[in-house]
């Protein structure tokens, strides 16, 4: 009869249950996901998409929210190449309850998931690649991101590319871990309970 390790024996559940719960959150492979509402922004669609995939966005959850434009002719390639998943979305008052309906359907689809608008542009200003910096961050259940804003500067004709601007404004944006998101109001996330809410 073989010895028994019965201190490794114990720990063998708990070993099987992180390693099921890691590959639970993220079995789709995305590391961040970029959820988003718009309406008639298709000038702007391609010019945000192509700019968060290139700092690290694996895929995006975008919510249609009565646009009349052409969005779906801009979004149609990036559904093709299966990094674009798109919601019909008509709703009144659409951004919050979208931010949970995309939580419902895909907290498990993405290790992280950033709400955040077209208009607004997330990246690091040390030039790192999102998910490069949110990797020392997987202990907390989301993370603050300091947000300056940019206004027209007076100018009246629409601008083609939101990345300029003039006149600043600074707020937060929160890329959140999904699986320990509890609601979201007014920009504030609510974790579950027993969830660290510091880094």
């Amino acid at each position: 009869m073989k010895n028994l390790d019965l201190g490794r024996l114990a720990k063998a559940p708990f070993a099987h249950w992180a390693m099921a719960r890691n590959r639970r959150f993220s079995p789709t492979g995305i590391e961040l996901a970029a959820v988003a509402i718009f309406r008639e922004e298709s000038p702007f669609l391609d010019e945000w998409l192509t700019f968060h995939h290139a700092v690290g966005v694996d895929h995006f959850y975008l919510y249609n929210n009565f646009s009349t434009d052409d969005f779906s002719k801009v979004l149609a390639p990036w559904i093709a190449r299966g990094i674009v998943t798109l919601y019909d979305w008509p709703k009144t008052v659409g951004q919050l309850p979208a931010y949970r309906d995309c939580v419902r359907r895909h907290a498990n689809d993405a290790r992280w998931m950033a709400f955040i608008d077209i208009d607004e542009y997330l990246f690091a200003p040390d030039g790192r690649r999102i998910p490069d910096v949110l990797a020392a961050l997987n202990h907390a259940p989301g993370v603050m991101v300091y947000s300056p804003y940019f206004g027209s500067a007076g100018v009246q004709a629409p601008a083609r590319s939101r990345a300029r601007g003039g006149s600043r404004h600074v707020s937060s944006q929160s890329p959140a871990r999904p699986q320990r998101y509890f609601s979201q109001s007014a920009g504030h996330l609510s974790v579950r309970p027993g969830s660290h809410n510091s880094a």
